[in-house]
């Protein structure tokens, strides 16, 4: 727009203000605020579309006006607005805007025109600026030139706010240009129209801001935080502010905080903070270890106030006021008030004396004030006031010796939270004291956990149910009978299991089973105990058993002998030594309620002798660590520091110099440090002692300690010397991260490269220390006051946590690079010194950004930057998954962190420097070597001759080649490798070793304390340096006999390597057509080639062997196989089947597995229930839901009583180890349930819902339930990980207020009895009041502390306990094994050795149930036939068997479990038999002889093909003929399933063992066209790859081809890498006729065959790190779909959902280079992308824009139709039977497509809704399906046949067992009794019994296995019998 139309508008816009106003003002009315106004004029524009002239005042103009007012004066509406008065005022209002001012000489010699313009609040640019504040101002003036300059800029897009005019306010007249005078007054206020003046206050109004009954939009806290808050912090922050009022200085200060935190680069959260507590506060988590009060309603003095574990810190007024609380309550803190005080509490600011002090006060010497106060223990904590750390008032003052000075501010703190209280001992003695309490409790409550006295009764049972098993007197049935018996009983004792201490009590009662086994049998000899975790006590025991056995007829005394020695062995005595860690959980203390953290002071208080300390677990090691001790003996000085490190380079050094830095303020003397040899800083000083009365300058000598801190190694290594747990070196790295930008340029994609690189930050091991030490040196001088009066209080205190304060940052915050103790030795054995002076030097330059960055800032990164509000998109500006150009000599080009890591960890080059401040200097580059060029500076790792191909490959072979190379545990000297097809062996990665290379170089012995070293063995994974990894397959014997060859089944392999004595390695020679790792073939004949010798063929294949170094990795087969037995269960490990494969099981019908994996499983639907009550519900064994505690038959829970005779302390020791209910005298409400039930249609159940949402017992009366004590205390939460939580201390602090309020109900019976006043009740009453609300305070935490159990962290379902507990299931006598391949074996054969049978509990020939996760579809789960190979350490497959699973031979490990009921046993003999599921029924059909066919899961590439195409070049019958006849064979249900195998196997033996399979595929390593000759080969045998692969290959080798031209980049311009190469067609087809001139027997037509760099670009590279990257950003994408439908139609189409679902997911898997494709998955599956369209909304993705929604709703065939074309878009191959399963599924009753969402809530279980739904999104789930359910008393499956109802627990269907924990039973439940009558009567059956003849009778041999006898059923022996 023209300067003079804005003139002219600005004009028109001024007459009518002016004169709407000046009309009010006749008819008596206020004028109308700036908002008001700037509303009205909108309304205007709208209504009647003109701009401001004089006909724009009609009769409706004219109401609108005075709408909802009064007229107050005696003239008309029609007077004032009559013509003639309108246009008098219009005339003077025109009048007064174009009044010229005039001109005057400034002092510069300018002329300045003093002309202003009048800008009105309704001015769309400008207006704004005039607010609320200032009811009276409608109009400011701006400098005419001013503002013409103003608008040029603005119209040019410049930076106008620098040209911002000069603008005022009249506060006399708004309506008169201010005059020198005014100013002079001060009625002028000087403004900025970019700014709001500082005293304009408005109403902010909640959240979401509101309408007015005129439907005028108020403002609102969201429209000013949107570039600030993610998505879950704004769902806390609309909670609090919904519809609250706020001002807008105080909403200003909320986004200005949070803006200024992030600029300084701290981490902050407001969903992470607990905000629920107080009403009317926003607290904000910054940091590791502090919180902000952002906000407070009810208490604003306390904003600004930071709170960390210890302590609050604030700013306080100086106490000589006379009024300081209400004088406080004035004070706003700024930010940069607030910034000073974070600054002070994390130690950035030191507290020194230099500020100066008031007149009227006398300097102090002190630096902090205190003021004592006692806790409930009687320990001393202190107030402190620094009174160098100042804030001045902003207005009000003071009088100080006749001049007026502001009252002053200064920073307080005082003590906070439990942690202090908990920890602080008066005595010595007090600490013993505690201890020895605590011990005492604790055995107490560990004796009830183990329930000693059901676990013996149980041991006698299964001993003598054993003794039938396996006596040769009974018969078949007899013994199958005491089996059943034998396995109820197993089951029972199970149930007996605290989760808590289960491995324990395992070993205990398999102890007990072993001595009442050894007591029947002591002939024997034998007895082992396992229970006992002290050697020399096992052995007393056992030699005590055994001297007792023939002289005690009981068990029960040695019983007893073991049990006591069970109890002190495991949690200790005093005397003798305890486990913290066991006390910790079960001890108990009103006063001091973080128990952990007490015992560990009492331990250190007490001086307790460390060494006594017994348990192993981590917990205790950590306790340990934190306990550590300053050793004085090994202790230097800060001088003698100094002297050893003049240059203060050192950690050690440069941590004390900080402490000293603390310590040089004005009140402190004489200091001391000291550190020791594990890194402890011990310091000592002298303080004023003020509480000495009367005595001026005493001294307190002070000490405490921190620590610990570790200096560098020779090479740059840290290593930690902890105090109990494993220690280990690291490599110190950074962390990263940005300061925000200009979120707007962010947004549209205009920032410069420039500004992103500014923005970085790096934040260095130094600072991290550095900043630790600060925080706690800030905290450690206000340590309680010690002393100085007269008695031994504190003789003196050490923190107790102080020396080992620092270890979170090796353990949390650690940026660095783990490594083993011994690594430096073991690196140096088998690898040279200067390739580990590069790995660490590389290692340093290691850079991790935040986790959440790669969350929002990946392949979804321009979803997320437009996503309303905050996230960290808008902070990182880019996708932050590939480096691009723009951080060339920054970051490392090929160096990044795999899988979620990827760039979230980088590495700096190696010449860039990171700088004091954070930034990074850029590096000049590398001069390279091996170019002769100047080239982009990499890391040093990547600069040795290793990698000087490093870009002849891929990006993602680049990243694993160089992570590879820090980890491999050596780099092997250049060996001989060949590249072939060799017999199977190398199939799909896999590899094949000599004996000489697996002796030479050898792998550590896992887990071995001598560091033993062992040859390799098959399993045991190599890598070349092009990351073409793969387990060993075979190790060769190339001296092995012909004989030991044949019977072995490797002649051929042997005499290969017999005929090429520098053969080492042969490799598949496929591989590199997938991969394009050309850099291998080129390392291969860098150094030489020879010729192969083909012993088979009798000829030589030229230059077929290469010499190239190989990595032996650290991925050893015996580290990454476990084998796991029954005990192993126990203890909580063990294969865990999951949720995923249980769909698979479902889906494949194998009830018997189901009914055997999830039969037992008890405990974890106790626990479900346990969760459910806390919320409000209840669940009976039939899965039905209902308000409200209901007991089962059967079940009496513990109730306990609140009484004014019982204190807190005995209410804990009550619970301490039990559940319940806790009876209160008020009742308390369920949340959620209250919520829902108010929103009930149902006018009468509403009325009634307060009585329904309250907490009762079963007789109705109040109460609340108690958590059982095996969950509340130490929780197994999600993943198994240990976390304590505060669930005790809430039901204790509900049990005081309980109790208080009985006191008041006593108080109001006496007030009332005795006449008291109205006023005095009432004060009684409202203290009931606020006990009451406390009390629900504290039960709504408690339900929102379990919630997650229900929802799942985050409420979206990810992990809940129905999907942690119930439907995964770890189990006993499994394993996890390495698979290898062997193609000696049939195709449902797996060969394991004969150890891990055994201690799997199997034989050769029985079947197991293997599978490979993730199991998408049914063809990744299986039963095999065992095999045993004593060869093999993890499990051998045959190679063309891995599809199925989607897995190879690279290392990948699947489980297996052993089952044994006769259907579980059925059914891997028929469902999940390889020949049930050979068809592939997910895939498209296959043509055979002009008829379609479902393909045979069998792999039949690679050298299937090979072969293949070698018979029939031989004139051979081609085996592919029986995998044709196997097919059809296979789609024939009449056709047996066996012989279908037989027939495949045949397929698969011939065409892989045969002579066909052996080098008929090879790599000539001759030069680049015999290489690219022979890769042009495979392709032509459809073997492996394309033409478009072998164009890749091309690409990075760097061959010229005739027809072919690769793209160039210009690095000067944005890279493009999701862009098809420009002439990507033409080469394919160029390539093409390559091939056929192949085929025709003529080599490739390669024009250099010797090229000297890649055709490989920058964004060929960026193309392959986005396409590694959609495989981590998007697989959950279709992962989530599949979820959705297998959970919404597991009854239905639970096989067709995941077949479906599994091809998306595992094209997104499969992604390598292909940028293109990785984009379409990435659109498709984004939120607004076709597929997910489709399914996710149930609408017509292809509908032009803004059609309505009804119109793109779909038929199912529609939705067929549309859902074809995008599969067939992306290349995806289904099956269409399972898509018209799935759309039959989704239809509605009204034949229209439903979303999934939608369908979900409509149809899936409430068992699924819990388990897969949540809060997020609109899917129901969590608690809100749960309360849900409880209200309509639903069930939790859909009817009796539902799939689900399959792992509901044997004994819960049939309702022998209550679903309950054993610690909230007043009678335990036991059903040993049962089982012992039926035991007796079975023995006690003579006419059963069978009696052998005398010479056949022997003693039965005892069992004293500790396994549990289940390995397989008893066999029917022909024994002589006389019946």
């Amino acid at each position: 727009m023209a300067n003079q139309d804005v003139i002219r508008q600005l004009e028109r816009e001024y007459m009518w203000v002016r004169t709407m106003q000046e009309a009010r003002k006749e008819l008596g009315l206020e004028p109308l605020d700036p908002t008001r106004l700037r509303r009205f004029a909108n309304e205007v524009r709208e209504l009647k579309g003109s701009e401001f002239s004089r006909e724009a005042y009609d009769a409706v103009v004219q109401q609108m006006l005075i709408y909802g007012e009064t007229i107050k004066s005696d003239k008309s509406l029609q007077a004032v607005f009559a013509p003639d008065h309108l246009q008098q005022l219009w005339s003077n209002a025109l009048i007064e805007f174009r009044k010229q001012g005039t001109e005057i000489t400034g002092a510069d010699g300018q002329v300045i025109n003093t002309t202003t313009i009048p800008v009105t609040a309704i001015n769309e640019e400008l207006g704004r600026f005039l607010n609320d504040g200032n009811k009276d101002t409608s109009v400011f003036y701006v400098n005419r030139d001013d503002m013409l300059q103003y608008m040029d800029v603005y119209a040019s897009n410049g930076e106008y706010r620098n040209y911002a005019p000069r603008a005022t306010v009249n506060l006399d007249n708004e309506y008169n240009r201010p005059t020198r005078e005014q100013s002079a007054n001060g009625s002028v206020k000087i403004a900025r129209p970019d700014i709001p003046a500082e005293n304009e206050i408005y109403t902010v109004y909640g959240w979401y801001g509101k309408k007015t009954e005129m439907g005028d939009e108020l403002p609102g806290l969201k429209s000013m935080m949107t570039s600030l808050l993610s998505k879950e912090d704004a769902v806390v922050m609309a909670e609090i502010f919904k519809d609250r009022e706020i001002r807008s200085d105080r909403a200003q200060y909320i986004v200005d905080m949070l803006t200024q935190l992030r600029v300084e680069g701290y981490a902050v959260s407001i969903s992470d903070v607990d905000n629920t507590y107080m009403d009317g506060q926003l607290n904000v988590a910054v940091g590791n270890d502090m919180t902000l009060r952002l906000y407070d309603e009810h208490e604003p003095q306390y904003v600004g106030r930071v709170h960390t574990s210890t302590r609050s810190y604030y700013w306080q007024s100086d106490s000589y006021h006379r009024d300081r609380e209400a004088f406080d309550m004035q004070f706003n803190p700024s930010v940069e008030d607030s910034m000073r005080l974070i600054r002070a509490v994390t130690g950035k600011d030191v507290s020194r004396f230099d500020q100066k002090q008031y007149a009227h006060r006398k300097q102090s010497d002190v630096s902090a004030e205190f003021n004592s106060r006692t806790n409930a223990n009687g320990a001393s904590y202190s107030n402190y006031r620094f009174v160098d750390i100042v804030l001045d008032h902003p207005t009000m003052t003071r009088e100080v010796n006749g001049e007026k000075v502001p009252y002053r501010y200064n920073l307080y703190s005082t003590p906070r939270g439990n942690s202090a209280k908990s920890i602080s001992f008066i005595t010595q003695q007090e600490a013993v004291d505690f201890l020895q309490t605590q011990i005492d409790l604790a055995r107490q409550a560990y004796t009830d956990s183990i329930q000693f006295e059901e676990l013996s009764e149980a041991a006698k049972i299964v001993a003598r149910a054993r003794e039938v098993m396996v006596n040769r007197r009974y018969t078949v049935e007899q013994q199958k009978e005491a089996w059943a018996l034998h396995d109820d009983a197993m089951m029972q004792v199970e149930h007996l299991y605290d989760n808590r201490y289960s491995a324990s009590q395992d070993a205990l009662f398999k102890d007990l089973v072993a001595i009442e086994q050894y007591m029947a049998h002591p002939e024997s000899g034998l007895i082992q105990l396992t229970s006992i975790p002290n050697e020399d006590v096992t052995k007393e025991l056992e030699s005590y058993i055994k001297t007792v056995a023939n002289g005690v007829e009981s068990s029960d005394e040695v019983f007893e002998t073991l049990y006591r020695q069970f109890v002190e062995t495991r949690v200790g005595s005093y005397e003798n030594g305890f486990d913290p860690s066991i006390v910790s959980e079960l001890g108990a203390d009103e006063d001091r309620p973080r128990l952990m953290f007490a015992v560990e002071a009492a331990i250190k208080r007490s001086g307790y002798d460390q060494s006594k300390l017994i348990g192993n677990n981590m917990m205790v090691d950590r306790l340990r660590d934190r306990i550590i001790k300053f050793d004085p003996e090994t202790a230097r000085t800060l001088d003698e520091v100094l002297a050893e490190d003049p240059d203060r380079k050192q950690y050690q050094t440069k941590a004390m110099l900080r402490v000293l830095d603390h310590l040089s303020v004005d009140n402190i003397e004489n200091v001391e440090i000291q550190i020791d040899a594990n890194g402890i800083i011990n310091y000592a000083y002298d303080r004023p002692d003020i509480f000495v009365r009367g005595k001026k300058g005493v001294m307190q000598r002070m000490s405490n300690q921190i620590g610990q801190v570790f200096n560098e190694d020779e090479y740059g290594i840290i290593h930690t010397k902890f105090g109990g747990s494993q220690s280990f070196g690291f490599v110190p790295g950074y962390e990263a991260y940005f300061t925000p930008g200009d979120i707007a340029k962010i947004e549209a994609g205009l920032e410069t490269d420039d500004e992103r690189r500014s923005r970085l930050r790096l934040r260095s091991y130094e600072q991290a220390i550095m900043a630790e030490i600060d925080r706690n040196m800030v905290e450690q001088k206000q340590a309680p006051y010690l002393g100085g009066r007269g008695d031994d209080r504190y003789d003196n205190f050490v923190d107790t946590m102080g020396a080992s304060s620092l270890n979170k940052v090796y353990r949390n915050q650690l940026q660095g690079f783990k490594l083993e103790p011994d690594y430096v030795d073991r690196f140096l054995e088998l690898r040279s010194e200067d390739e580990l002076k590069a790995n660490i030097r590389t290692l340093r330059n290691r850079v991790r950004f935040p986790n959440e960055y790669g969350t929002v800032s990946g392949t979804n990164f321009d979803d997320y930057v437009q996503q309303e509000g905050f996230n960290e998109a808008k902070l990182v500006g880019e996708n932050l998954r590939v480096v691009d150009t723009k951080w060339d000599n920054i970051f490392d080009p090929y160096m990044l962190g795999s899988g979620k890591n990827q760039g979230v960890e980088r590495y700096l080059v190696d010449g860039a420097v990171v700088q004091a401040d954070g930034t990074v200097q850029v590096s000049d580059g590398w001069d390279n070597p091996y170019s002769g060029k100047t080239e982009r500076d990499r890391v040093a790792m990547t600069k040795q001759e290793a990698f000087k191909y490093i870009d002849y490959m891929p990006s993602d072979r680049q990243m694993m080649a160089t992570k590879q190379a820090l980890v491999a545990f050596q780099v092997t000297d250049p060996v001989g490798v060949a590249f072939m097809n060799f017999g199977g062996w190398t199939y799909d990665d896999g590899m094949v070793i000599s004996k000489e290379y697996a002796e030479k170089y050898q792998v550590p012995v896992y887990e071995d304390e001598n560091g033993a070293m062992r040859p390799q063995m098959k399993g045991d994974k190599q890598s070349d340096f092009g990351s073409n990894k793969g387990v060993a397959n075979l190790v060769i014997d190339r001296n092995m006999s012909e004989e030991e060859a044949r019977a072995q089944g490797i002649w051929k392999e042997v005499q290969f390597f017999k005929a090429n004595p520098e053969l080492d390695v042969v490799m598949g020679p496929y591989a590199t057509l997938s991969r394009n790792n050309m850099s291998v073939l080129k390392m291969a004949r860098d150094r030489q080639t020879i010729d192969l010798v083909d012993p088979l063929h009798g000829d030589v294949k030229p230059n077929a062997i290469g010499f190239m170094p190989m990595m032996v990795t650290d991925m050893t087969v015996d580290k990454k196989s476990h084998v796991y037995d029954k005990s192993d269960q126990a203890k909580g490990k063990g294969r865990s089947v999951s949720t995923l494969l249980l769909l698979n099981l479902q889906a494949m019908g194998a009830k018997g597995i189901i009914n055997e994996v999830y039969g037992n499983n008890v405990t974890a639907w106790a626990d479900l229930r346990e969760y459910a009550l806390i919320q409000g519900v209840d669940i009976d064994r039939d899965g039905n839901m209902k308000i409200g505690y209901h007991p089962q038959e059967g079940e009496e829970r513990m109730h306990f009583r609140v009484s004014k005779d019982k204190s807190a302390d005995d209410f804990m020791k009550e619970i301490a180890n039990n559940g319940g209910i806790l009876n209160l005298p008020f009742p308390l409400i369920n949340k959620e349930l209250d919520r829902q039930l108010l929103q009930d249609s149902n006018e009468e159940k509403v009325k009634g819902h307060a009585v329904r949402a309250l907490t009762r017992d079963e007789n109705g009366e109040y109460g609340i339930p108690i958590l059982s004590g095996a969950l509340r205390r130490s929780v197994n939460m999600m993943r198994d990980e240990a976390v304590l939580h505060d669930v005790t201390d809430h039901y204790i602090e509900i049990y005081k207020r309980a109790a208080e309020y009985l006191e008041t109900m006593d108080q109001l019976n006496e007030l009332r009895q005795k006449g008291a006043s109205q006023k005095e009740i009432d004060e009684v009453r409202k203290r009931q009041a606020i006990l009451y609300q406390d009390a629900q305070k504290k039960y709504d935490r408690i339900q929102a502390t379990l919630a997650p159990k229900i929802d799942g962290p985050g409420a979206n379902g990810k992990y809940s306990h129905i999907r942690d507990k119930i439907t995964s299931k770890k189990m006993g006598n499994s394993a996890t094994l390495v698979a290898c391949a062997d193609p000696r074996l049939k195709i449902n054969q797996v060969a394991i050795s004969k150890e891990t049978a055994e201690k799997m509990g199997i034989v050769e020939g029985q079947k197991v149930l293997g599978w490979r996760d993730p199991t998408w579809r049914t063809g990744a789960v299986r039963s095999f036939e065992v095999v045993i190979d004593d060869s093999v350490q993890g499990f051998a497959m045959n190679p063309v068997m891995d599809k199925s699973h989607d897995g190879d031979f690279d290392g990948d490990a699947y489980g297996f479990i052993v089952v044994r009921s006769e259907e579980a046993l059925k059914e891997l003999e028929t469902v999940m038999s390889h020949g049930h599921n050979i068809l592939n029924y997910g895939d498209g059909q296959v043509e055979i002889d002009g008829k379609d066919y479902y393909p045979v899961f069998v792999n039949d590439g690679m050298d299937m093909a090979s072969s293949s195409h070698a018979f029939k070049e031989n004139g051979k019958d081609d085996p592919e003929e029986l995998r044709k006849k196997a097919t059809i064979m296979a789609n024939d249900p009449s056709v047996s399933r066996d012989e279908v195998v037989d027939v495949l196997n045949e397929y698969v033996e011939k065409s892989l063992r045969s002579d066909e399979n052996f080098a008929t595929d090879y790599v000539d390593l001759t030069d680049s066209q015999m290489v690219m000759t022979s890769l042009a080969k495979i392709v032509n045998k459809k073997a492996k790859g394309k033409a478009g692969n072998l164009l890749e290959c091309a690409k990075y080798e760097g061959v010229d081809l005739p027809g072919v031209v690769f793209d160039t980049v210009n690095l000067s311009e944005k890279i493009n890498y999701v862009s098809a190469d420009t002439y990507h067609e033409q080469n394919v087809d160029a390539i093409s006729r390559l091939l056929e001139d192949v085929e025709k027997g003529q080599l490739m037509d390669v024009l250099n065959p010797d090229p000297v760099s890649t055709h490989a670009t920058d964004k060929d590279r960026l193309a392959v790190q986005y396409a590694t990257a959609t495989k981590s950003d998007n697989t959950g994408r279709p992962g989530t779909m599949l979820q959705d439908a297998t959970a919404t139609f597991r009854n239905e189409a639970l096989r067709e959902a995941m077949e479906i679902f599994y091809k998306p997911t595992q094209m997104t898997l499969q992604i390598k280079h292909n940028a293109v494709q990785a984009y379409d998955i990435n659109t498709q599956f984004s939120g607004n992308g076709n597929i997910s369209c489709l399914f996710l909304q149930g609408l017509d993705p292809n509908a032009p824009e803004g059609t309505p929604r009804n119109e793109r709703l779909l038929t199912k065939s529609q939705w067929i139709k549309a859902v074809d074309a995008e599969l067939q878009s992306l290349g995806l191959d289904y099956n269409p039977t399972h898509l018209d399963v799935l759309g039959s599924a989704l239809e509605g009753q009204n034949g229209i497509i439903r979303s999934l969402e939608r369908a979900f809530n409509d149809e899936a279980s409430y068992f699924n809704k819990l388990s897969f739904g949540g809060k997020v999104g609109g899917k129901d789930g969590g608690i809100q399906a749960l309360v849900k359910g409880g209200i309509q008393e639903q069930c939790l499956f859909r009817d009796e046949h539902d799939i689900d109802r399959a792992v509901v627990p044997n004994a819960i269907k049939n309702k022998s067992v209550v679903m309950a924990r054993q610690d909230v039973l007043v009678q335990k439940q036991n059903t040993f009794e049962e089982i012992q009558e039926r035991l007796v009567a079975l023995e006690q059956d003579n006419e059963r019994k069978l009696t052998l003849t005398p010479e056949t009778v022997k003693p039965s041999e005892p069992i004293v296995s500790h396994s549990v006898v289940t390995e397989a059923p008893v066999k029917e022996v022909d024994y002589e019998l006389d019946l």
